[in-house]
């Protein structure tokens, strides 16, 4: 048997032995020991550096300003789109103002029969004369 097999069955009889040993001992001193292990692996373990507490603030300060134009473009993103001509855009608010007032009519409480002649009530909005041209 050569050098380096000798210090291999050494460092195994004494593996074996140290863990029959922990093995006998009660659940207390084993918790401590599996502290212990613990501690030393980390420390043998490199930790990564942590940057510095300014550094950190620097990655919220370069995020708000992307937040911000995010939050201010929202309510242009979500607008209804304007019509390009000036019939289109009168065509666009008289739907939005109908919309509006069948809204209005269905929240109150109007009766029924009203309701039953919405679409006469329109035209008749839209032809205030009575004509049908």
């Amino acid at each position: 048997m050569n050098r380096q097999e000798q210090d291999e069955a050494l460092i195994q009889r004494s593996r074996e032995a140290l863990n029959h040993s922990a093995e006998q001992l009660d659940y207390a001193a084993q918790l401590k020991l599996q502290r212990a292990r613990a501690a030393a692996l980390a420390a043998l373990s490199p930790q990564p550096a942590k940057a510095p507490w300014w550094q950190q603030k620097m990655l919220w300060l370069a995020a708000m300003p992307a937040a911000l134009a995010i939050v201010l473009a929202l309510p242009l993103l979500l607008r209804a789109p304007a019509a390009t001509d000036a019939e289109g855009l009168a065509q666009t608010d008289s739907e939005t103002a109908i919309g509006f007032d069948d809204m209005e009519l269905l929240a109150a409480d109007a009766d029924l029969d009203t309701l039953n002649d919405i679409e006469f009530y329109q035209w008749l909005a839209e032809h205030p004369d009575g004509s049908d041209a």
